[in-house]
């Protein structure tokens, strides 16, 4: 018995590292920003229309070390009043960029290539999930009707029969006959 007591009270005085204490202040704090330079390079990222898209490589420049606020203050009169539009970069411009930092024409075509086939699967495969969601709709409504005429005729020996020998004639005239409609059909 005085075990247990002796026990209970070690794991009440025991804590949990990340516990809450309210009597202690923390909080986060941002003083400096430092602007850096990245390499540019060609990507085959296919989300351009056309031509090569630019990437950041991993190497980069520590251009100026600026307080938060000095930084803010600054950045928001150069800030751009239609930012989103100011990001697209046609794909000339693209290219000369590219060129003026050194890629070699061919570097620059490769990765053209490259995004150009990643486009061509891409739509490649949208179009699949299309058709897949088109197929599906399709073998739906043919089950509806095969569930339908079940119910109707009665049997299902003669049922799956007639489905089998369904998938090698036209669908609209057997479910036309199963529904007792075939000599109307021609």
């Amino acid at each position: 018995d005085d075990d247990e007591d002796e026990d209970e009270d070690k794991d009440s005085s025991i804590k949990p590292r990340n516990s809450y204490n309210p009597n202690v202040r923390r909080g986060i704090g941002f003083f400096d920003v430092e602007v850096r330079g990245y390499e540019v390079t060609a990507s085959d990222n296919p989300c351009v229309s056309r031509g090569t898209a630019l990437e950041l490589g991993w190497a980069y420049d520590v251009q100026e070390r600026v307080h938060l606020d000095t930084f803010e203050e600054k950045r928001s009169k150069e800030r751009s009043q239609d930012f989103r539009k100011e990001k697209k970069i046609p794909w000339h411009e693209r290219e000369r960029i590219l060129r003026d930092l050194g890629v070699s024409k061919k570097e620059i075509q490769e990765a053209a290539k490259r995004a150009t086939i990643i486009r061509n699967k891409r739509k490649k495969s949208i179009a699949l999930a299309k058709q897949d969601k088109e197929h599906e709709k399709a073998e739906e409504r043919w089950r509806k009707a095969k569930s339908i005429v079940s119910i109707a005729s009665g049997s299902k020996k003669d049922d799956d029969k007639n489905w089998v020998d369904a998938t090698e004639t036209d669908k609209y005239l057997t479910v036309m006959s199963f529904m007792g409609l075939g000599e109307y059909v021609q």
